[in-house]
C-alpha cells in the first residue's frame, strides 16, 4: 500500500465507527424526526438499499459526514479552533482510511482484468485520497478559513462521498453482470473439454490439447471465484459507506434505467453557467478570495478564479461527451445483441436438422449470451455517464 502523509490519531477509525452504525438495517440518523415523512423515513430504515436514497442514507448515516456536522456546528458554539481543528483531522484520517479500504479491495491483479469495475472504484479511492489531502492542506492554513469556507469544503466532501456509494452500487451491478456472464460459459468450456476427450480418445486430439481445455475451464473457476470475492468487499463498502453495518445483508436493488432522451433535456451552455456557479471548489476559492487581504495575493487568486471558470466548462463539455459516446456504445451492443440472436436463431434451426453439433450450438448460445451481457453493462455505462454530467452541474466535478 502506498504510503499516504496523514495524522495517526485515529487509525482504523472509518471501520470502528462504522461497526456501530446499526445492525440489519441504518440507525443513529442525524436528522430531527420531522426531517422527512413517516413514509420516507420508513424507506431509509428498512432493509432495502435503492440508488434513489443513497444521498438521504449518507447524508444520515455515513460516519465521515456525522463527523463533519460536528465540525461544522462546533464553529457555531463555544468550541475553541483546536476543537474544530481535531474535528476536521479525524475527517481527514476518515477519508484516507476509506480510500486505503477501496485500494485494499482491488489489490488483487486479476481484479484489473476481470471487471470492468476496478477503474471507477480505483478512481473513487484516488477522489477520496485528493479530499483528504486538499482537506489537511487547507487546514494548515487555518487564519483564512471560516463557516463558509469549511460549509463548501465539506459539502464538497459529502457530494464525493455520495458519488462514490452511487458508483460502487454501479460497480455491484457491473460484477454481478459479469459474474453471470462467465457461469453461462462455463457450460461451454465443460462441452469443449469432453470433446477434446473424446477427440483424443479417437486419435484426433493430443494430451496438450486436453490439458489445455482443463486449463481454460480451471481458470475460469478461479475467474468465477475473483468476482465473488470483488462481490463481498463492493457490498462491504457499500454499506458501510450507506450506514448499514460491514456485515449486513441489505436487499439492494437495480440500478435504475438511464434516461436515453437525456440529450433533449440538457441546455450545455446553460449547465455551463451553472455549474460554475455551483461548483464547490470554485465558491470555496471565491470565499478565500473576500478573506484575503494581501493584494499580491488576491491578483493570484482572481487569475486562478478565471482559469477555474474555464476549466469547469470545459470539464463539463468532455462529460457531456463522454456520456454521448457512451450512448453510441450502447446502440453498437444493441446491433452486436441482434447479430447474435439471429446467429443462435440460425443455429438453433441448424442443430434441429442436424447439420450442426451440440458444441456448435453452445458456440452461438455463448455469443449470445455474451452479447446481451455487454449490451447490459453499456447501459449501466450509460446511466453512470449521465450521472457523472449531473453531479457537475450540482456542484461536484472530481
Amino acid at each position: 500500500m502506498t504510503a499516504k502523509r496523514r495524522i495517526q490519531r485515529a487509525g482504523g477509525l472509518l471501520l470502528a465507527a462504522s461497526l456501530t452504525l446499526g445492525m440489519a438495517a441504518p440507525a443513529l440518523a442525524v436528522s430531527p424526526p420531522f426531517a422527512y415523512t413517516e413514509e420516507e423515513w420508513a424507506r431509509l430504515r428498512d432493509n432495502v438499499l435503492e440508488y434513489e436514497e443513497i444521498p438521504n442514507l449518507v447524508d444520515e448515516y455515513n460516519v465521515i459526514v456525522q463527523n463533519n456536522d460536528v465540525t461544522y456546528n462546533g464553529m457555531r458554539s463555544q468550541k475553541t479552533s483546536e476543537d474544530i481543528r481535531e474535528k476536521m483531522e479525524e475527517s481527514i484520517d476518515s477519508l484516507y482510511e476509506a480510500a486505503d479500504q477501496m485500494e485494499d479491495m482491488m489489490s488483487d491483479p486479476m481484479m484489473a482484468l476481470l471487471t470492468n469495475s476496478y477503474s471507477q472504484v480505483m478512481y473513487s479511492a484516488n477522489t477520496m485520497n485528493s479530499s483528504a489531502l486538499q482537506l489537511e492542506q487547507q487546514l494548515d492554513s487555518y487564519v483564512t478559513m471560516d463557516r463558509a469556507t469549511v460549509k463548501f469544503q465539506l459539502d464538497n466532501v459529502q457530494a464525493m462521498l455520495t458519488a462514490t456509494a452511487q458508483d460502487l452500487m454501479i460497480s455491484y451491478e457491473k460484477l454481478l453482470l459479469n459474474q453471470d456472464m462467465v457461469k453461462k460459459s462455463r457450460e461451454l468450456l465443460e462441452s469443449v473439454l469432453e470433446s477434446t476427450k473424446r477427440q483424443k480418445e479417437l486419435g484426433m486430439a493430443t494430451d496438450n490439447a486436453v490439458l489445455s481445455a482443463q486449463a481454460n475451464l480451471h481458470n475460469l473457476d478461479a475467474s468465477l471465484l475473483q468476482i465473488e470475492a470483488g462481490l463481498r468487499s463492493v457490498h462491504q463498502n457499500l454499506c458501510l459507506m450507506t450506514g448499514w453495518k460491514y456485515d449486513a445483508s441489505p436487499q439492494i436493488q437495480a440500478v435504475p434505467k438511464a434516461d436515453e432522451n437525456w440529450q433533449s433535456k440538457i441546455d450545455l451552455a446553460a449547465d455551463k453557467k451553472k455549474a460554475v456557479e455551483n461548483n464547490y471548489t470554485h465558491n470555496y476559492n471565491k470565499k478565500i478570495l473576500e478573506n484575503t487581504t494581501a493584494a499580491s495575493d488576491k491578483v493570484t487568486l482572481e487569475r486562478s478564479l478565471k482559469d477555474e471558470e474555464k476549466s469547469i466548462a470545459q470539464k463539463l463539455t468532455a462529460l457531456y461527451d463522454a456520456a454521448v459516446q457512451s450512448q453510441q456504445e450502447l446502440e453498437e451492443a444493441r446491433r452486436s445483441t441482434q447479430t447474435a440472436k439471429e446467429n443462435l436463431e440460425s443455429a438453433e434451426r441448424q442443430k434441429a436438422a442436424g447439420s450442426i453439433g451440440n458444441l456448435q450450438y453452445l458456440q452461438q448460445k455463448n455469443a449470445y449470451d455474451s452479447a446481451v451481457g455487454s449490451e447490459k453493462l453499456a447501459e449501466l455505462s450509460l446511466f453512470q455517464a449521465i450521472e457523472v454530467y449531473h453531479r457537475a452541474v450540482n456542484g461536484y466535478m472530481a
